[in-house]
């Protein structure tokens, strides 16, 4: 039996005993004895309580009204895309992959890839990045074994490269990929170790990008597990260097590097708001999303474009919390609606389900302080767009995120249209969520759900 409930039934126990003994001076200390068990196990309990909810709150949907984003871009270094993309021999099958994955069809972008890996003339260069891209395909679709053995078969390769630098680059993005395997997992362990392998090897070719992007994924491993200073000390060091970066690689002379760490930097300031001096630090992160967007137009990179604008929206969005919640949720609105003019859903349907879920949360946000029933009649459409993407078969998590995301909302509407309709549709929504989240699987997600649902009833 549980330690804490043992103690509670023993200080009843104890204070019953008290009751029912004759002598006065035992009754009043077996009393108290019994009363200071009982006080000491809830506060036990109500600590225990606190850390789990501090925990619980890193859990991607549940911490956050919108899908949380990492810093890290999935895949291998970019020097080894424009490889792929630049040689005759595999432009076509490289490009097919990605306007499949664009797509959120990873099985055929496999397809694609796997045509690099079956020419005979791929190098191992080649052969490394391809094999990345075919386990980041198994990745997202949530085929965790199958993406560790292309990972396992990169690294089986990677030795073979001659050029030192593009040997541990590899090395270093191979290593990223399985991190991000054990972190899904929930593995910390294992995914701290890759990650720092990942850290070891950037430092010895000096790239510092490469070292901020690791100390960025070691901060998150961190912040799953609660550790708050550990966290802070990693991402700390991360912003100190793209500052160090920035340095160099100014707008005037590397535009293109510029905004790209002008990016990242914008995210590490965001986490760092999680920790402390919120306003200042997401105000950091948007000024140097702003800044990113003096390179990354929509004319001129698009793609890029929307993507800081839907960052651009989230770090809006995180202020809320401090601040301004009006302005705010506004500002985060208009910044997603500008992901939204390159994220369509014929084009690009999983950037569009992401960034829908994020208006819906924003549109959620604003309906809790100005106009609730247009507001969340505009949250919940949102979140429907996000869905005719994030369906449980295909995206089970983002499904769940997205529902979680309307369960929300449908309280906020329950307070002032059609009460019991919309509870009924709150319900809905979190039953859905707990389709993923089975209790033998996860039992404090599920509580979690469950507690919301009760309070429907």
């Amino acid at each position: 039996m549980n330690l804490k409930i043992i103690l509670i039934v023993l200080s009843f126990i104890l204070i019953l005993l008290g009751v029912i003994v004759p002598s006065i001076i035992i009754k009043v200390i077996i009393i108290i004895i019994g009363v200071v068990i009982f006080v000491c196990s809830v506060f036990i309990l109500k600590k225990e309580e606190e850390k789990n909810n501090k925990i619980n709150k890193k859990i991607v949907f549940l911490g956050n009204k919108f899908q949380s984003y990492e810093l890290i871009n999935k895949g291998i270094p970019e020097p080894y895309i424009n490889g792929l993309e630049k040689n005759p021999l595999f432009k076509k099958a490289y490009q097919d992959g990605q306007k499949s994955e664009k797509k959120g069809k990873y099985k055929e972008a496999i397809k694609s890839y796997e045509e690099i890996l079956s020419n005979p003339f791929t190098d191992e260069l080649n052969r490394v990045a391809a094999y990345n891209l075919i386990g980041l395909c198994h990745f997202r679709l949530f085929k965790f074994e199958k993406a560790q053995k292309n990972y396992q078969m990169a690294l089986k390769l990677v030795n073979n490269i001659k050029v030192k630098e593009e040997r541990l680059k590899s090395k270093a993005a191979t290593f990223t990929n399985i991190g991000l395997i054990y972190k899904e997992l929930g593995q910390w362990n294992n995914a701290i170790k890759n990650y720092n392998i990942a850290l070891k090897l950037h430092l010895k070719i000096d790239n510092k990008i490469g070292k901020a992007n690791s100390l960025y994924n070691v901060y998150l491993v961190y912040l799953y597990l609660n550790k708050p200073k550990k966290a802070l000390e990693k991402v700390k060091e991360a912003i100190q260097t793209y500052l160090e970066v920035l340095k160099v690689r100014t707008l005037d002379t590397f535009p293109m590097d510029y905004a790209m760490t002008q990016n990242n930097l914008g995210a590490a300031y965001h986490a760092l708001a999680k920790f402390k001096d919120k306003a200042k630090n997401c105000n950091l992160a948007i000024q140097a999303y702003l800044d990113a967007l003096k390179v990354r137009t929509l004319d001129a990179f698009p793609m890029d474009y929307a993507s800081i604008q839907n960052n651009l929206g989230n770090a809006y969005y995180a202020l809320t919390e401090d601040r301004d919640k009006v302005n705010n949720c506004q500002s985060a609105i208009t910044a997603y609606q500008e992901a939204l003019k390159v994220y369509t859903l014929d084009d690009l349907p999983m950037d569009y389900a992401m960034t829908q879920n994020n208006l819906g949360a924003a549109y959620g946000t604003l309906a809790e302080v100005r106009d609730k029933v247009n507001n969340c009649q505009s949250a919940i459409t949102a979140c429907l767009e996000a869905l005719e993407v994030r369906t449980l078969d295909t995206f089970p998590m983002d499904y769940a995120s997205t529902q979680n995301n309307l369960g929300i909302i449908y309280l906020i509407l329950a307070k002032v249209k059609d009460k019991t309709k919309n509870y009924e549709l709150a319900i809905k929504a979190y039953k859905e969520v707990l389709k993923v989240y089975p209790k033998d699987k996860f039992p404090e997600i599920y509580r979690r759900i469950e507690e919301k649902i009760k309070k429907c009833l």
